[in-house]
């Protein structure tokens, strides 16, 4: 009565709740266009139903207990409906997404397989002509190891002989010294020897041939000059014949000592010491 403009231009919009054969209608109408497997498209639009329809039961409890309004409208059903569809295509993005990263994933873990693969071959080959280079270098370290043992031994001998070749070299001149000195003390006997014989006479050699036991002395002498002149006989019956030649004193003149040997120099040191024939 206050406000009677108010009154009369109010209109009062009543919010009916729809059945649930309306409610089974919209949702499958607005749900037709989304890609849903057949089996499941009833379940779905039933479920949504029973979902409207437990909050519109709850509501009135809860205006009973709580003495609070909670009003249900079909709008809310429809926002419902919008909301699900929301959902449904930001999840199914979202799991496309996952689906990619997946097939990017498991691509990359078949690419990778492949490349293993082709590099487990090439380790393989190459293991192979690893394990032959190995086998030739234990080869090479075996014929070096062989050569080296054998260079060491030669150089231990090649030591030994230098030792050794030391050794005799300082004995070799030891007796070159002392070959030096004998020679020294030689060579006057050898130059008075050799004036004795310039004066030696064919008289001479005839009286030594007319003894018939010589004195010891004489007798080792004239042997001796057997065994120089390379005659057979050493005796005094084979000097007693070496002097009947009647070029005996030219051929001790001439004599050759240069090419006497050792095994003539030997016989002669022999008989002088009264050990010869």
């Amino acid at each position: 009565r206050n406000f009677p403009g108010m009154v009369n231009n109010t209109v009062i919009d009543w919010f009916e709740p729809w059945p649930e054969q309306a409610l089974e209608s919209v949702a499958t109408v607005f749900l037709a266009e989304e890609s849903l497997p057949d089996s499941l498209r009833s379940q779905i639009v039933e479920h949504m139903v029973t979902v409207h329809q437990s909050v519109r039961t709850f509501s009135v409890r809860f205006q009973e207990e709580l003495r609070r309004h909670n009003y249900v409208t079909p709008k809310n059903y429809l926002d419902f409906i919008n909301n699900y569809k929301r959902a449904l295509a930001s999840n199914r993005e979202m799991i496309d997404q996952m689906a990619a990263r997946l097939s990017g994933g498991l691509q990359k873990l078949i690419q990778a397989a492949t490349e293993v693969d082709a590099m487990q071959k090439e380790l393989s080959e190459a293991k192979v002509v690893v394990e032959q280079a190995t086998k030739e270098c234990n080869e090479l370290l075996q014929v070096i190891s062989t050569n080296t043992a054998d260079v060491e031994t030669k150089a231990e001998g090649a030591k030994l002989k230098e030792e050794q070749l030391k050794i005799d070299s300082e004995q070799i001149a030891i007796e070159k010294a002392e070959a030096e000195a004998a020679l020294e003390e030689a060579i006057p006997a050898l130059e008075e020897a050799a004036a004795a014989l310039q004066d030696l006479r064919k008289e001479d050699i005839t009286e030594i041939r007319s003894f018939a036991k010589p004195h010891q002395m004489v007798q080792r002498v004239c042997e001796c000059v057997v065994i120089l002149r390379g005659l057979k006989d050493v005796s005094w019956a084979g000097a007693k014949a070496m002097m009947a030649d009647g070029n005996f004193l030219r051929s001790l003149v001439e004599f050759d000592k240069d090419g006497l040997t050792d095994k003539q120099v030997k016989k002669v040191k022999d008989v002088i010491k009264g050990e010869g024939p």
